[in-house]
């Protein structure tokens, strides 16, 4: 590996890292605005399903270069990476805050951890060790530095942002197995193409949410929070994080 490979292979999973990061902390927060309008459940299929829109041109693009006998991993990917997350995180944060979200949202890294020993028989690094120590440093900062006020609500509603941790745990070890070589848009666009109608067909079917919309003083805000959530919470970041795990581990 020359040097400029290497310098480039060294600063870029840091940098996508630090875009995650922005993306997904203020994920909780737009959740929150939605849930100022929307039922949970249909907060999670507008999220799927403008996701979906998003993906189209490139669904179009890469079915005819899928290989298909790998479609029950992509339909794994499609609903523990997007599918049942979006609902989860949803209903949780009806009953708690967006700061104890993203505490809880921490456990992910030892999930993926100990999915990735048990289930996916992967090696453990010093530096997945390290990891996953800086991570709960930071969740422990978080609890330490917050007030009551900020901790409060239904702790039994935490039990669906761990489901949704051990989803995304289960999710990323199967792309960095399964996927490793494939090009990141092909994983999250035909991930989408196994969950993305049924979420259009319940919008469809089951109008709600439009009435909730138009009725609602908060409704050009709260469809706006969606629209961000879905184009820059899953649509791009789905994309740049499949990358990031081919460009480094689980």
């Amino acid at each position: 590996m020359n040097t400029e490979t290497s310098n480039s292979t060294s600063w870029k999973p840091y940098l996508i890292l630090g875009i995650l990061s922005l993306i997904w902390g203020s994920s909780f927060i737009l959740i929150k605005k939605a849930l100022i309008v929307f039922m949970p459940v249909d907060l999670g299929f507008l999220r799927i399903g403008i996701a979906f829109l998003m993906y189209l041109f490139f669904i179009i693009r890469e079915v005819k270069k899928v290989d298909w006998t790998l479609w029950k991993s992509y339909l794994a990917v499609g609903l523990l990476g997007s599918g049942f997350p979006s609902f989860l995180y949803a209903i949780a944060q009806t009953e708690i805050t967006s700061s104890v979200t993203g505490i809880l949202n921490s456990m992910t890294p030892i999930f993926t951890l100990l999915i990735g020993v048990i289930l996916f028989t992967s090696s453990v690094t010093k530096q997945a060790k390290l990891g996953v120590i800086i991570g709960f440093l930071g969740a422990a900062s978080l609890i330490l530095f917050s007030d009551n006020n900020q901790l409060g609500g239904n702790p039994i509603y935490g039990l669906f942002i761990i489901g949704a941790t051990i989803c995304y745990a289960c999710s990323v070890n199967l792309v960095k197995a399964r996927f490793q070589h494939v090009n990141p848009i092909t994983v999250s666009s035909i991930s989408f193409l196994f969950i993305g109608p049924i979420a259009i067909t319940y919008l469809i079917i089951q109008p709600a949410w439009y009435y909730n919309l138009q009725a609602h003083d908060y409704g050009l805000h709260a469809i706006l929070a969606t629209a961000i959530l879905a184009i820059l919470g899953t649509f791009l970041a789905n994309i740049i994080f499949y990358r990031l795990v081919q460009l480094t581990s689980a």
